[in-house]
């Protein structure tokens, strides 16, 4: 069925069904979440976050611990990050 995501500053990700909205997966991370998208190639949910996105470009990215995390859409486990 159709899916979507969500990214959200309480460090969650999820994966809801479009039609019901039940929440099909839960994906954790160690920091707010700013973006999330679905792989339509790969079973794969890449999420985006760290701090504010205003303070981006001011603050040096690991310390505000930005950086994109992949996650195995099924199986919720994460396999890559990218700084």
């Amino acid at each position: 069925g159709n899916t979507l995501v969500t990214a959200s500053l309480d460090k969650t990700s999820k994966l809801l069904d479009a039609d019901t909205l039940e929440v099909l997966k839960t994906y954790v991370c160690d920091r707010p979440l700013n973006t999330a998208a679905v792989s339509p190639l790969k079973d794969h949910v890449a999420i985006g976050g760290g701090q504010d996105a205003a303070s981006v470009t001011t603050t040096a990215g690991q310390a505000g611990k930005f950086e994109v995390v992949f996650y195995h859409k099924i199986f919720q486990e994460m396999f890559a990050s990218v700084r």
